[in-house]
């Protein structure tokens, strides 16, 4: 049988160099330096990774939706900054969709008309992209 925990399996002590900090440890220890929190401009935190609102199912459909959008996102190659060769990730018809929803800008724009939209977005994404770099 297990024998029972004695003493609190978290060390308490604060460590003396950051070296002794283990890495990935769930603890935030004093001296390590916090992430501030972001926001959007509707004032709702985002996620540093995808900078996409935090807790958001954006790749469920929507109340209003009538068919089914695709939640395939295509990859750019755009650099993200600060990384080595990372590239951004577009957006999936069905989180694009979402995001015009959310933000009531869908307007008369149906379904069916969000494919090409993302594929427009995607294509002007690129091109500036690249006369960027000329």
């Amino acid at each position: 049988p297990p024998q029972p925990v004695s003493a609190c399996p978290v060390q308490h002590e604060t460590p003396k160099t950051s070296s002794e900090i283990p890495d990935g440890c769930p603890v935030k220890h004093s001296g390590q330096p916090q992430q501030p929190v972001q926001y959007n401009v509707y004032s709702q935190p985002i996620d540093p990774n995808n900078q996409a609102p935090i807790g958001i199912a954006n790749q469920l459909p929507s109340p209003q939706q009538k068919e089914h959008l695709s939640a395939k996102r295509e990859p750019s190659s755009i650099q993200k900054g600060g990384t080595d060769n990372s590239t951004w990730t577009y957006p999936s018809p069905q989180q694009f969709y979402n995001a015009l929803a959310r933000k009531n800008k869908l307007g008369d724009t149906t379904e069916d008309e969000i494919e090409t939209v993302v594929a427009l977005h995607n294509n002007m994404n690129e091109g500036t992209w690249e006369k960027l770099l000329e």
